[in-house]
Parts: structure tokens; C-alpha cells; sequence
């Protein structure tokens, strides 16, 4: 019975406290740089497989122009 008071007490004691604030709007502040880096890459992605895929056509034509026959 004595721990769950200590429980309890500790738990109302969290729920009081006020120092906690700012690590919430530290945290909200990583999750939104995360958001937009995770934003920023999913957007530029599709423009690099099309650069690889361009880069690819272009080194298969250019081995198929330059072999031997």
C-alpha cells in the first residue's frame, strides 16, 4: 500500500511539474525538422532516379557507339 502512495505521490508530482515544457517543444521542433528534411527528400528523389536513369541510357549508348564491330 505504501508504494502505490509513493506512486501516487510521484505521479502528481510529474503532472505538476512545469520543466518538462520545454523538452515537448524541443521535441515537436526535431519532429517538424524531421517532417521537412523527410518532406524535401521524398520530393527530390524522382528527380534523381531520372537523372541515374538518363545517366544509365546515355553511358549504354555511348559503350554501344564506341565498341569495336
Amino acid at each position: 500500500m505504501n508504494r502505490l502512495k509513493v506512486g501516487i505521490a510521484r505521479f502528481l508530482w510529474l503532472l505538476k511539474d512545469r520543466s518538462g515544457v520545454s523538452t515537448v517543444e524541443y521535441a515537436l521542433i526535431v519532429v517538424m525538422v524531421i517532417a521537412i528534411i523527410g518532406g524535401g527528400v521524398t520530393v527530390l528523389s524522382g528527380g534523381f532516379d531520372e537523372m541515374f536513369k538518363e545517366l544509365a541510357t546515355e553511358l549504354k549508348d555511348a559503350q554501344t557507339t564506341a565498341a569495336p564491330p
